[in-house]
């Protein structure tokens, strides 16, 4: 039995997967599924170095307990304190193991 590393995981993010161009060559998403997680907005303005080698200014940081399947073709929508919805990009995705390399946490920077 593997305890949670986040107690608290009150927010919830929803993942958009599987794009497909559609008849416009619009992007659409065929897959969706929803998360509990924590939600840690960068107020600091903090810069992260992407996977693609890029410096950005991140805008938040969703950590959830276990191994979650998110790649970075994925869109991630997820809300505010003031009810506000956002749907991003990926920049950045994060596993964090225990001392048996078990995957213990995933974390996904946007």
């Amino acid at each position: 039995m593997m305890l949670d590393l986040l107690p608290s995981t009150i927010d919830k993010i929803t993942v958009y997967s599987n794009p497909k161009s559609d008849d416009w060559g619009q992007l659409t998403y065929t897959n969706e599924k929803v998360f509990p997680c924590r939600v840690s907005f960068n107020s600091s303005r903090k810069k992260i170095t992407t996977s693609k080698g890029d410096e950005v200014v991140y805008t938040a940081s969703l950590s959830m307990n276990g191994l979650k399947d998110i790649r970075y073709s994925d869109k991630i929508e997820y809300k505010d304190f003031v009810d506000n919805w956002h749907k991003k990009d990926i920049l950045s995705i994060e596993y964090k193991r225990d001392l048996s390399g078990e995957v213990i946490m995933t974390k996904v920077i946007v």
